[in-house]
């Protein structure tokens, strides 16, 4: 098996080497998940540090995705209320605020305890 690098990551696994910029994949490798060593040029398993390291990453930018999505249905639906001809409550655009403050209120580290976005009735129950 070969790996493609370009720019020093792994893009593509063949069973060919395309001739430039192919690298093989060591056999006790190949049913492993690896990365391409850039200092020795080589792949390698990837160790448990790197697959943990990785998994975060895509732990929270799924986290600031959730809480995006939820933000946005529910502005979409206060939206929603308003076109329907009904008038805002007194509330609404403190609730609006509250919605498009919440990125704000995270980072990194505290996006994966993010609470549920709450709906306009569970806001109005908490004031």
């Amino acid at each position: 098996m070969f790996a493609k690098i370009v720019k020093n990551e792994m893009t593509d696994l063949s069973q060919f080497s395309g001739g430039e910029g192919w690298v093989e994949v060591p056999e006790d490798c190949v049913d492993l998940v690896k990365t391409y060593d850039k200092k020795t040029k080589t792949i390698r398993a990837m160790t448990d540090d790197e697959k943990a390291a990785i998994y975060a990453v895509v732990v929270i930018e799924d986290a600031w995705s959730h809480l995006r999505s939820r933000r946005e249905v529910q502005l979409y639906e206060t939206d929603s209320l308003v076109a329907a001809d009904r008038k805002p409550t007194e509330n609404m655009p403190e609730y609006r605020e509250y919605l498009r403050d919440l990125p704000a209120s995270y980072t990194d580290k505290t996006i994966i305890e993010q609470e549920a976005v709450r709906s306009f009735d569970e806001y109005v129950a908490g004031l």
